[in-house]
């Protein structure tokens, strides 16, 4: 934040309008400032507690800032009805392209808790998180664990069936052979782990124990409370994960491609059969080289299907399939629905609903 500006956190009330952000000269060090901040906020309790909305005190939840549309879905599944979390990147946004917003920045100065992927991932808050929010935790959910990490691998065309049933035991040595071969990408993705965890049902349910554990730490006398919620989560995960599975078995052997390298985790947990993408980072236009191989690769096969993304323009996948019997499709990795608790399952549910349909299409008599 500017030096001069200081946030009061304030979180979703009635009030937040007569003084949830204030403008006080202060430094985050400046020890006289922060006196001067509790000078205000006296006053200003008082006439809160008159309103009948306490400003907060340690009794109260966390307040809990999520980068994306899934990762706010889960946090809300172990807040309950406790607490909000707030969303950073809205639905059909996309992470890869997004820049912090003034509101994003009040909400993140006002957080005792921010649940990211890292780095790597929301580059939109890499360097920029310990001064907006330094104050609060930081969740870095690469790191958490139990999640299953696979590294970013190169686009284009791949090998039928990359993923097989040993895949995520041995996800890094494919990933290394992979990226020997790609030419053009950036070389700080070298080695990077793919971020799009969360759509493995499994690791989503390792996100909910590290969530869980943050908010159990920081609102022991609501932890009864939480580790119950967590655990109806887990429990709704392993049903999806199976319900997901079932509406997919019957298309596991049918070739996609897909316009950019977000779904691994889904085909490793369910064993597609990925033929390619045709990009490997959404902000990275494909080459012509890269567009010539998928289509000689659509070319080869019977009636692939190519998926789109709600998220970036229709283009590539359009030159891709011109003058082929490949179908279109369109699979969203994050989400379009209102956030909440639910948008994690409807999410997955239509992503494989989406694939299905057009996989399905393709199964021949």
């Amino acid at each position: 934040m500017p030096s001069g500006v200081a946030v009061v956190p304030g979180w979703a009330s009635e009030h937040d309008n007569l003084f949830t952000v204030m403008k006080v000269p202060m430094t985050p060090k400046d020890p006289k400032a922060r006196r001067n901040v509790l000078r205000w906020l006296g006053p200003l309790a008082v006439v809160q507690t008159m309103l009948g909305s306490p400003l907060a005190t340690a009794s109260e939840p966390p307040r809990v800032v999520a980068s994306i549309l899934p990762i706010h879905a889960l946090a809300a599944m172990v807040l309950g009805d406790a607490s909000q979390p707030a969303l950073l990147v809205p639905p059909l946004a996309s992470p890869h392209a997004f820049a912090l917003r003034p509101s994003d920045a009040s909400a993140l100065a006002g957080a005792d808790l921010v649940v990211w992927i890292g780095p790597t991932f929301e580059v939109f808050l890499d360097g920029v998180l310990d001064e907006i929010a330094p104050d609060a935790r930081h969740l870095v959910l690469l790191d958490a664990p139990g999640v299953v990490q696979l590294q970013v691998r190169r686009g284009g065309v791949w090998d039928e069936h990359m993923h097989d049933e040993h895949d995520l035991e041995h996800a890094d040595e494919h990933a290394e052979d992979d990226h020997a071969e790609e030419s053009d990408v950036h070389d700080d993705h070298e080695s990077a782990i793919d971020g799009h965890i969360w759509l493995d049902p499994h690791n989503a349910q390792a996100i909910v124990r590290a969530i869980a554990a943050e908010v159990i730490a920081m609102d022991p006398d609501r932890a009864r409370t939480y580790r119950a919620n967590a655990d109806a989560a887990i429990v709704a995960l392993e049903d999806l994960d199976a319900e997901i599975a079932a509406t997919l078995t019957a298309v596991v052997d049918r070739p996609f491609f897909v316009m950019h390298d977000a779904y691994q985790y889904v085909e490793a947990r369910y064993g597609l059969n990925v033929a390619g993408s045709i990009t490997v980072h959404p902000e990275q236009p494909p080459s012509a080289q890269r567009l010539i191989e998928i289509r000689e690769r659509i070319g080869a096969l019977d009636r692939p299907c190519v998926m789109a993304e709600p998220q970036f323009p229709d283009r590539a996948v359009a030159v891709v399939v011109e003058d082929t019997d490949a179908r279109t499709g369109r699979m969203d990795p994050l989400g379009s629905g209102p956030p909440g608790a639910g948008a994690y399952g409807i999410m997955m549910r239509a992503l494989a609903a989406s694939l299905s349909g057009c996989l399905s299409e393709n199964v021949t008599d």
